[in-house]
């Protein structure tokens, strides 16, 4: 991934959901290929909770959003398009009212994502200490 995400390695974070440490997060599923293919798509997600009671059973309970791209569009474009949508969808339904980048790629509330990188950026430093 970065620099960054495999120092956060030493304090015990090792993807975005231990990174979201409970809190509610949208993370991109790339498209899957096989016998259980699966189109790419935005997933919010919620630590022990369903998302989405009626969802497919291969979303586990997750809310998904499907890119998959038509009328002319190109995968980025779909992909924003969605990834806007699932936003909108997530700022509803769980009253987020800004959106930012993890370091592993997903999305969550911006005013979290700031503190919990300043929180993990402590710890690493109290380990080069030691």
């Amino acid at each position: 991934m970065s620099k960054f995400t495999d120092e956060l390695r030493k304090v015990g974070v090792y993807n975005g959901f231990d990174f979201a440490n409970g809190k509610v997060h949208i993370s991109y599923i790339p498209q899957e290929l096989g016998r259980l293919s699966r189109c790419a798509r935005w997933r919010v997600y919620l630590s022990g909770q369903h998302t989405n009671k009626n969802a497919h059973w291969m979303d586990h309970g997750n809310k998904t959003f499907a890119v998959t791209p038509h009328g002319g569009r190109k995968h980025s474009e779909e992909k924003l398009i969605q990834l806007n949508e699932a936003k909108k969808w997530a700022s509803e339904k769980y009253s987020v009212k800004e959106w930012a980048m993890t370091p592993y790629g997903d999305w969550m509330e911006a005013e979290f994502v700031e503190k919990r990188i300043a929180e993990l950026k402590a710890k690493l430093n109290a380990l080069s200490k030691e």
